[in-house]
């Protein structure tokens, strides 16, 4: 194994048994995390700097490092405090140093597999973890639990799980059972209606890859067949669990109910969802924040910057909570909604840049596919991966906010690039077979 192999190995698993404390602070033990992502990831960058350079990923690393480059000088100049700030553009650094890992590791052409596997690796132990730090250590009722079971690499898993059932080739996969069942069961148990979308997305995305193989001719009846089992045994080992899970906690279906049907979950009366009465009450407040100052819309009040919620919805918002304790404390952490707060704390300098990245990162993806999936080639799950994964990080920037974790920051960076990878082994090849068609006589020199 190779010294860069072993760095993207430690790069992926600093965060894998990252938290969510009840400190405003970070542990020590966090700190280590971070200097492991960041030694390891900066080794990465300087020992293959010269694959930064290909194109199209060196064009988003330039637009995000513009926006990184200009926050702090935001932040200072609308006075924010220096440790908020660095709480709030840490997930943003580190998907920027994801950026630059990914492209180096794409220029040194591992498999993708390969760039895959430690990711899905890291991913499964924090969830594990989160399940474990929630109920275990911090020992939070059954009844009350919520974001504390979620993890920032539960999108990923999602996408992977749904592309394997659609797309893999492998008889049996063990990963995806292993890591989806744990995904899909703490999902379940935080009575998080979000990823009810985001599952439905990256479905929706995989039947319409699947419509594409179809018409390019890349399944033959037997492989069809044979997917329609495994994706049925798939199915059903799903629905099983659900079922069991459910049978053994019917509190957390009655939890399902009230979060499904009920607009406070309590039985009191709002006039609409309680969570859409949270976001709005956020929302307003970071817009009327800007609308003080409008040249503030151009480059925002800074990363870290405080808020509190606006104080017409306390009054219906009460009616959940009960009292006024805490519910509207200043807060500075990013709030429920990736584009709200972008423009609140980057203005529409940092909603441009948020765009061109996710977007671009996207139609990266998108245009790889359409490149490299061929007529009589069966298709390839990691090729649809990139696409998927980053679609399901997008539906979840409306609803959340994915950058409130550090390890959010870490795998988003790392897919929008990943498709670097398949590009530049698709160069090479066809570098190789001109070069072959160019000089037929050429004998290959012998090793030295």
């Amino acid at each position: 194994m190779s010294i860069l192999s072993v760095l993207y190995w430690v790069y992926c698993l600093a965060f894998a048994l990252d938290f969510r404390g009840e400190a405003t602070g970070g542990s020590s033990i966090q700190y280590v995390f971070l200097l492991l992502a960041l030694g390891s990831g900066s080794l990465i960058v300087f020992l293959g700097w010269r694959a930064l350079l290909y194109v199209p990923g060196v064009y988003l690393i330039l637009v995000w490092t513009a926006f990184l480059a200009l926050s702090p000088i935001v932040s200072i100049g609308q006075g924010v405090s220096f440790g908020n700030y660095v709480r709030c553009a840490l997930p943003l650094f580190l998907m920027g140093l994801s950026f630059m890992v990914m492209q180096v590791m794409a220029g040194h052409l591992p498999s993708p597999q390969k760039l895959l596997f430690p990711l899905v690796v890291s991913g499964s132990i924090n969830i594990a973890w989160r399940v474990v730090y929630a109920l275990g250590i911090r020992k939070i009722p059954i009844s009350e639990i919520r974001y504390e079971l979620l993890s920032s690499a539960a999108p990923l898993i999602i996408a992977y799980a749904i592309v394997t059932l659609f797309f893999s080739q492998r008889k049996l996969p063990w990963d995806v059972i292993i890591a989806g069942g744990l995904t899909f069961g703490s999902l379940f148990i935080s009575i998080t209606r979000s990823y009810i979308a985001t599952a439905g997305i990256a479905f929706l995305a995989c039947v319409a890859f699947f419509y594409g193989t179809l018409k390019r001719g890349q399944w033959t009846a037997a492989a069809i067949r044979g997917k329609l089992r495994q994706t049925l045994g798939l199915m059903g080992i799903g629905v099983l669990m659900i079922a069991a899970f459910a049978a053994t906690n019917p509190l957390v279906l009655e939890r399902w109910v009230g979060r499904l049907f009920e607009n406070a979950g309590t039985g009191a009366e709002t006039s609409t969802d309680v969570s859409v009465l949270t976001r709005m009450a956020e929302a307003d407040t970071m817009f009327a924040t800007l609308s003080h100052n409008p040249h503030t819309y151009l480059f925002g009040v800074g990363l870290g910057a405080s808020y509190q919620w606006d104080e017409s919805y306390l009054q219906e918002l009460l009616l959940v909570w009960g009292s006024r304790d805490d519910l509207n404390d200043a807060t500075f952490m990013p709030g429920h909604s990736t584009w709200v707060y972008a423009i609140f704390s980057s203005g529409y300098f940092g909603l441009f840049c948020y765009l061109a990245v996710f977007l671009g990162g996207l139609a990266f993806a998108w245009r790889v596919v359409r490149k490299l999936s061929f007529h009589g080639h069966p298709p390839d799950e990691y090729l649809m991966l990139p696409f998927v994964v980053t679609l399901c990080y997008l539906s979840q920037t409306f609803t959340a906010n994915p950058f409130m974790d550090r390890f959010a920051g870490l795998i988003i960076g790392l897919f929008i690039i990943y498709p670097q990878v398949f590009l530049n082994r698709y160069r090479l090849h066809q570098a190789a077979a001109w070069q072959a068609h160019a000089q037929p006589n050429l004998r290959p020199t012998p090793a030295l």
